[in-house]
């Protein structure tokens, strides 16, 4: 059995508060949670906004650069993207991870997933982590139907990746909702259920406190620096 948490928010500072307050309340029980984000670029714990991002393209166009709190790739966020949360508890086995069952959900929809999420060469997904004493979180962020000029449009050229791909091509016609049912249905068979919730008390808290001492502060979203001195909070996993 896995919780479906519900949450249906487009702000990328509370999405990221949320998925945060996942892996730090660290519910006995696993938790997924399918979510879309307002346009805004995403980038990851240890990146410099010098190196990774193209500022004056961002600032032109009016789009927030926001930090998450695991590594990875920076990227773009938008209404053609889809962003999965799967927690799971610490120090216990047997949980299937979220990069299979996303292969395996695209794959189911007629696409051909070579490995590593990848579509013809191309990765469709940029992923990270967050790991606490008490449960591990793992991110995916899908692109589904994102034009590919506007996948690297925000970045610097400085930045070394690999290039990005949509699962929407011709003759794959996809959308979000599409992809999240088609997800949900290999959730479902590797866990052999659902159970549709809110943010439970615990959660709530540590989101609002997240917002409150860090994701509502520029200075993390710029620096990544800040709020562990103002909270004593343990280090993040460089994951």
């Amino acid at each position: 059995m896995i919780d479906v948490l519900v949450d249906n928010t487009l702000d990328p500072v509370r999405n990221l508060a949320l998925d945060e307050a996942l892996a730090r309340s660290a519910s006995s029980t696993p938790v997924i949670r399918i979510w879309q984000s307002s346009p805004c670029l995403m980038v990851g714990r240890f990146h410099r906004l010098t190196r990774a991002v193209d500022l004056v393209a961002c600032a032109r166009d009016g789009l927030p650069v926001v930090r998450r709190a695991g590594g990875g790739e920076p990227y773009y966020s938008g209404p053609g993207s889809l962003h999965v949360s799967l927690t799971t508890p610490r120090g216990r086995t047997g949980f299937p991870s979220l990069a299979p069952m996303l292969a395996d959900a695209v794959a189911w929809l007629g696409a051909v997933i070579t490995s590593d999420l990848l579509i013809d060469g191309h990765r469709f997904a940029s992923t990270s982590a967050i790991r606490t004493r008490g449960a591990v979180l793992e991110h995916a962020t899908v692109q589904v139907t994102t034009p590919s000029w506007l996948l690297g449009r925000y970045l610097s050229p400085l930045v070394d990746r690999d290039p990005l791909t949509s699962v929407a091509r011709p003759g794959l016609s996809v959308d979000a909702d599409v992809i999240r049912e088609s997800l949900m249905t290999v959730v479902h068979a590797h866990y052999g259920g659902a159970y549709p919730r809110h943010p439970d008390d615990a959660e709530h808290n540590w989101q609002e406190r997240l917002i409150r001492v860090k994701y509502g502060d520029p200075l993390w979203h710029v620096t990544g620096r800040g709020w562990r001195r103002r909270t004593g909070a343990p280090r993040h996993s460089r994951s």
